[in-house]
């Protein structure tokens, strides 16, 4: 709880006006080792508790002044008389006009900063949401693309099967020239070792293998790669995985994994 929080409870908290999970946060707090929030505790209830004492106070009538010091010179005990209050002036109502005026400011600043932070709270709830509505966007932006490249039939396909190290993976890419971009997905390949990463690789015809990026397979043995800006795609032939130490590595040194061509 910062001060700003427990300032707004405190005012509460003098007035009665805390609920009891409100309560126990606080007084958690005030037991904490923040002085200053104990401080700012107890000036406020000093002061509330000063209250009853802006109420007007009567001065004692000669006649009952005299009445008890005759009870006190006798020993007898004295009857109750009964005192009609008098009726306050103007001026007698000022400090107690004072003193609740200030408790009220306590409790509309309390009362205040609580909503003030309700609709910090809520702005931030909506830029979080428009955060979210923003990468959903950007998703099906993606999955549009996805869709238009995969369909589109000037795009080549490569089927890739899997090898001795994992016989039962399997994957495709979609390769388009004009793009330089290669679509890759693979399903069942198990978890790379640690220090290890898959590595995928581009082999145009009669030339070295063009290095595609590394990617690591979920829990379910799938993964996805999207790889943009490589050369030589209209003269590709072969589209391989390899396993390789950890980041990659200018050419394939590790066992093969999927091929296809």
């Amino acid at each position: 709880m910062n001060h700003d929080e427990f300032d707004e409870l405190c005012a509460l908290q003098t007035l009665g006006l805390l609920d009891e999970p409100e309560r126990r946060r606080f007084e958690e707090h005030l037991n904490s080792p923040c002085a200053t929030c104990r401080e700012t505790f107890w000036e406020l209830a000093e002061a509330t508790a000063l209250l009853p004492y802006a109420l007007p106070q009567r001065a004692p009538s000669p006649a009952l002044k005299e009445r008890i010091r005759q009870s006190i010179q006798s020993g007898a005990p004295m009857e109750a008389e009964a005192v009609r209050p008098a009726r306050p002036g103007p001026g007698r109502w000022v400090p107690l006009t004072i003193a609740v005026a200030a408790s009220l400011i306590l409790s509309l600043g309390g009362a205040t900063f609580y909503l003030n932070r309700q609709i910090t709270q809520q702005r931030e709830t909506i830029q979080q949401l428009n955060g979210r509505v923003a990468a959903l966007a950007e998703q099906a932006a993606e999955l549009t693309t996805l869709i238009r490249t995969m369909t589109d039939p000037e795009v080549k396909s490569i089927r890739l099967a899997g090898l001795t190290p994992e016989p039962r993976a399997s994957g495709k890419a979609f390769i388009d020239a004009r793009t330089q971009t290669v679509l890759f997905y693979a399903y069942g390949l198990t978890a790379a070792p640690a220090g290890k990463t898959y590595q995928l690789w581009a082999i145009p015809k009669g030339k070295t293998p063009i290095n595609a990026g590394v990617f690591a397979a979920d829990s379910t043995g799938s993964a996805v790669l999207t790889v943009r800006g490589l050369s030589d795609m209209d003269v590709l032939e072969t589209i391989a995985v390899t396993l390789e130490p950890a980041g990659g590595l200018p050419q394939p040194s590790g066992p093969m994994y999927l091929a296809g061509s």
